[in-house]
């Protein structure tokens, strides 16, 4: 998974940057991430909601 993010002003002259970086995250991060938004989804659901 790659995320591509731009960065938000430059502080010299309060302009937005318009460089792009990726980021490579491992798949156990990405995997991880999902199961914790899959929890907090179902407490604000309610668990049958899934």
């Amino acid at each position: 998974m790659k995320i591509e993010y731009e960065k938000d002003m430059n502080p010299a002259n309060e302009e937005p940057l318009q460089r792009q970086e990726e980021i490579e995250l491992p798949q156990s991060v990405v995997e991880s991430f999902a199961r914790f938004l899959i929890r907090e989804i179902q407490q604000y659901y309610g668990k049958d909601y899934l």
